[in-house]
């Protein structure tokens, strides 16, 4: 079979190559069936990352600037030398810029090439309006432009319903260390440990979640601890409010955390709870369930598509629905371990290893 050549994107907005990236890219390179040029910009979101690259000789390139979303004509010149110069039968992109450089580029060089596009995330804007128009502007542009479109969850398909045929569902794998740090479950006592890890901003409502627990704890004799990993705008609000409601024992705020000290915290839990209004896909689902934590999700993201509540997790609809989880949960030690024993059957699919060839099978 001859070797199709992929020039992929591996660079965030502001931030360049990040951890997720470098984990796609080590797995990706190993498909024998695909020459990888993997394009950067100059910047790493956490140090060292490059020298991953480095250390196994993945073939990429160093495009200056191109995290930062300016300068649109000297990137286009310079991608259109590199699509000259490699020839590839596909330019897979990762966001809206990077599209927006490989439709003049492939206007600009008469080549061939196919684009694929990753949909990662798009705005949840609280303006409905704005939200649907954006939304129906995107699916128009990818309609127009884009040989595929690769998405992880049902939510994003339905999102962009108009592109039918070009839809490939395809996974985002985890970080191998959430597999090689995991522990055996932890029994539940006279307390439940759960965390929720996410930014601290409109839509995750970290408060509804410290009010609910503050009322579950004044009632019960059994308690729920939380712990809030993560900082942004509104930590300090939630900080203050831990207080006033008297369970700042009860509530840990233990900050930004790097993933070694993230997954010590998820061997310290019982459960996950996800309490946001809205996830394209949702990390913060399937890294507890790596981790052997029990999830309790809102309906969003990827939960919708791998949770059957009280089979494998839980599924809740609003927050007040929490304390009779928290009773069954309590008073049922052993469901608790059977529905954890099937949560762990989803692990497979989020290794990086399998991911990789399912892609294999979509290019080739």
């Amino acid at each position: 079979m001859k070797k199709r050549r992929v020039m992929f994107f591996i660079c965030e907005r502001d931030y360049g190559i990040s951890t997720f990236l470098t984990q796609q890219t080590l797995a990706f390179n190993k498909i024998e069936n695909i020459d990888f040029l993997f394009i950067s910009g100059n910047s790493e979101k956490e140090n060292g990352l490059f020298n991953q690259l480095d250390v196994e000789n993945i073939p990429y390139r160093k495009v200056e600037g191109l995290e930062y979303h300016r300068e649109f004509r000297r990137l286009v010149r310079i991608f259109t030398s590199l699509v000259n110069e490699f020839n590839p039968h596909i330019l897979h992109v990762q966001n809206n810029w990077q599209l927006a450089i490989a439709i003049i580029v492939k206007l600009l060089s008469f080549r061939k090439f196919k684009i694929f596009y990753t949909v990662h995330g798009f705005r949840n804007n609280k303006n409905i309006l704005i939200r649907e128009l954006f939304r129906l502007f995107l699916g128009l542009v990818l309609f127009v432009t884009v040989d595929k479109v690769l998405f992880a969850t049902t939510y994003v398909k339905d999102s962009f319903s108009i592109l039918r045929d070009r839809l490939q569902k395809l996974l985002f794998g985890v970080d191998d260390i959430y597999f090689i740090n995991a522990k055996k479950h932890r029994f539940i006592g006279n307390k439940i440990v759960a965390i929720y890890p996410a930014q601290f901003r409109e839509g995750k409502d970290q408060d509804k979640l410290i009010r609910i627990i503050a009322k579950y704890n004044s009632l019960s004799p059994k308690k729920v601890e939380l712990i809030l990993p993560g900082d942004g705008d509104n930590l300090n609000k939630c900080i203050q409010l831990s207080k006033q409601l008297n369970v700042q024992d009860s509530v840990v705020f233990p900050g930004h955390l790097n993933i070694t000290q993230l997954t010590r915290y998820y061997n310290d839990s019982h459960i996950a709870i996800i309490a946001s209004k809205s996830e394209t896909f949702g990390f913060c689902i399937v890294e507890p369930i790596i981790m052997n934590c029990l999830v309790l999700s809102k309906p969003v993201g990827i939960a919708k598509d791998i949770i059957e509540s009280s089979k494998n997790g839980f599924i809740y609809n609003k927050i007040e629905e929490l304390p009779q989880i928290f009773d069954i949960l309590f008073e049922s030690p052993n469901l608790y371990e059977k529905i954890l024993s099937e949560s762990t059957k989803l692990k497979h699919q989020f290794r990086w290893a399998q991911i990789a060839i399912e892609y294999d099978r979509i290019v080739t």
